[in-house]
């Protein structure tokens, strides 16, 4: 029994009859795992397949018969048995709750995403109050986590929002953070709206900054709120919504 792997069952299986120079009617191929593109580009895996030898025709017949390959290669998914599957149970969207009633279930949910993602981590809560859950994630690939311009801790961070909203915690913002990147990012943002509101001034056209998640925006607006020089304001729909700095009006 040998194994290989592949984009895809198909090209797994090509891959072993070609390897172990032998036709598909004298192989007993056994799928081991279909491929999967994991959670953001993260944790992909490749379809994985055995293959021996088998000198007995009617039983390799009756086992490559019984596999029947993808009608749309990489788009095979792998199913986990329905009791390995975790569910979270929803409440009623009528029932407001508070940061202490939904944080350890928050955590446990952003623990098992993170963990499926490939990330061996720490997470440690921090119920700031009623309304508030700051989250500090410790791990060895801190980059990876984050993502450029930390667009994959903004997707898990929004991942951890949507979910307390459908238990009834809508009052409740989660907030995430990796090795100080909010800290660092609010820095870099502060100088961003400074660097372009005197370009607006000396130009006296509009500069408009690149999209930004609410929080981020909030950071540009603040830093501009005392300049009597600009005004800013937010413009576009959904996650293309960014901030617009423009001459007083």
């Amino acid at each position: 029994m040998t194994e290989f792997t592949g984009k895809n069952i198909e090209e797994a299986i090509d891959k072993g009859l070609m390897a172990m120079e032998i036709p598909r009617e004298k192989a007993l191929i056994t799928v081991k795992r279909s491929a999967s593109n994991g959670f953001l580009g993260i944790g992909r895996q490749m379809a994985l397949v055995d293959i021996t030898l088998v000198e007995d025709k009617k039983k390799t017949e009756t086992v490559v018969h019984s596999y029947r390959p993808p009608m749309r290669k990489n788009k095979v998914r792998a199913v986990e048995p329905e009791s390995e599957v975790k569910k979270y149970p929803v409440k009623p969207k009528t029932q407001r709750l508070i940061a202490d009633q939904v944080v350890d279930s928050l955590t446990n949910y952003l623990t098992d995403v993170i963990k499926a993602m490939g990330f061996e981590l720490k997470i440690t809560a921090d119920v700031k109050n009623r309304h508030l859950i700051n989250y500090d994630l410790k791990t060895d690939n801190e980059n990876r986590l984050i993502g450029r311009h930390g667009r994959t801790l903004n997707a898990l961070q929004q991942l951890g929002q949507i979910y307390i909203n459908r238990e009834g915690a809508n009052d409740v913002t989660v907030m995430l953070d990796v090795a100080d990147y909010r800290k660092r990012r609010q820095v870099i943002l502060t100088k961003v709206a400074h660097k372009s509101a005197m370009e607006v001034i000396a130009n006296g056209r509009p500069v408009h900054l690149n999209p930004m998640p609410p929080f981020e925006r909030k950071i540009i607006h603040k830093a501009l709120a005392t300049n009597e020089h600009v005004d800013t304001y937010s413009s576009g729909k959904g996650n293309h919504r960014s901030v617009v700095i423009i001459p007083p009006r």
